[in-house]
């Protein structure tokens, strides 16, 4: 990416990244990240293990120096078993020379808060009992809902108050 090629990188015989495992975590913020979409406005993809702080870092810095203008960037993240998941802000500052990129606010839950307060709205949903599936209908208070659809509207509540 051309955002990345100021990063520096060493390559072995075969043309291939040496210590590419670090070089990932120093640099992207993961052992590796895919990009699956991307617009003008915004980027989707998935990491291994966490979420690529650095990567969004150089990609802002990069496009700041190459534009000289202000820049910032929001990234939303979130584990595939909502270990954990969170909203970081990110932006630039120019010191005369160049622009550097510098984190903002990061705001973070994880899963078992998540199920607290999908019990706080539902108390009468036992999900510690042996036959509860977040998967399968549920019927509470007259109505039916399904548990895993109520997680996930509490975590783009999360997204939209952070």
């Amino acid at each position: 990416q051309p955002f990345m090629a100021s990063v520096r990188k060493t390559f072995d015989k075969d043309g291939e990244l040496e210590n590419s495992y670090d070089w990932y975590c120093n640099n992207v913020g993961a052992k590796w990240c895919n990009i699956e979409e991307m617009d003008s406005c915004f980027i989707t993809g998935y990491s291994a293990w966490r979420q690529p702080i650095e990567l969004v870092a150089n990609l802002i810095e990069w496009y700041s120096n190459k534009y000289d203008t202000e820049v910032s960037a929001i990234m939303t993240y979130e584990d595939e078993f909502r270990n954990f998941l969170g909203k970081q802000y990110f932006a630039v500052e120019h010191n005369n020379l160049q622009w550097t990129a510098y984190e903002g606010e990061t705001y973070e839950t994880d899963g078992d808060e998540l199920v607290e307060e999908f019990n706080e709205r539902f108390p009468d949903i036992d999900t510690t009992a042996e036959d509860f599936d977040w998967f399968e209908e549920v019927k509470t208070g007259g109505d039916i809902i399904y548990p895993h659809e109520v997680l996930d509207e509490i975590v783009d509540d999360f997204w939209s108050k952070a």
